[in-house]
């Protein structure tokens, strides 16, 4: 008679033989920068070309927290977590940004938090809709050329897009400006129909502010 133990046995070796490996690499990247910008970028990879109803059902279904976690800088082991967070960054996702003059392509998250900005931008209010008032994300700069590194780079007229499902949401950059990290003039609520994307500078001592008007929506 064949023995039932021995496949059970058998299993549990493989499963604990995967398990140590996948410790190994996750201790790898927490102590590896360039592997962990590999990683983040294959947890954003996840995020591309979501469905245009997902979008929309997303963003009608906003699991706003009030009071979340305080967003530190980000380190290596964000990158590991976000390995087991892509189902709750998909369910977040509400748009993409899209700045041609520096390459960038992003998706956009509702709520800054730690998850959403290791993988993209993140929305400040859960008021804020596009095409309407003062659209306000952020995002980390990594200085290596990923997330928002190049924002510096941006000119008055380049141009910023956006699009959620419905439609693509296109500004024209007005301003580009570093200012200190307790200003927070460029982020209240307004009636002019604007973006402003922000990130670190200066080592995480300033913030670079970048604003757009809206000039198309198509």
């Amino acid at each position: 008679m064949r023995k039932t133990g021995q496949p059970s046995r058998g299993k549990r070796l493989l499963t604990g033989i995967l398990m140590t490996i996948l410790i190994l690499i996750s201790l790898g990247l927490i102590f590896n920068r360039q592997l962990a910008m590999l990683l983040v970028r294959h947890n954003q990879s996840q995020l591309d070309h979501l469905p245009k109803t997902t979008l929309v059902q997303n963003s009608q279904h906003q699991h706003w927290q009030k009071h979340p976690a305080k967003v530190k800088n980000f380190s290596n082991g964000d990158a590991v977590k976000s390995m087991s967070q892509t189902k709750q960054n998909r369910q977040a996702t509400i748009a993409y940004l899209n700045i041609p003059r520096i390459n960038v392509h992003l998706p956009i998250l509702y709520q800054v938090t730690n998850a959403h900005l290791s993988v993209g931008v993140a929305t400040l209010r859960a008021s804020e809709k596009l095409g309407q008032g003062n659209f306000v994300i952020f995002g980390h700069n990594f200085e290596n050329s990923t997330m928002l590194s190049n924002l510096q780079k941006l000119r008055k007229g380049n141009q910023i897009e956006t699009t959620n499902g419905r439609h693509t949401y296109r500004y024209r950059v007005t301003q580009n400006i570093v200012i200190n990290e307790y200003n927070w003039h460029y982020t209240k609520p307004s009636h002019q129909k604007i973006i402003t994307v922000i990130t670190c500078a200066d080592g995480g001592a300033t913030r670079q502010i970048v604003r757009g008007k809206l000039v198309a929506i198509s």
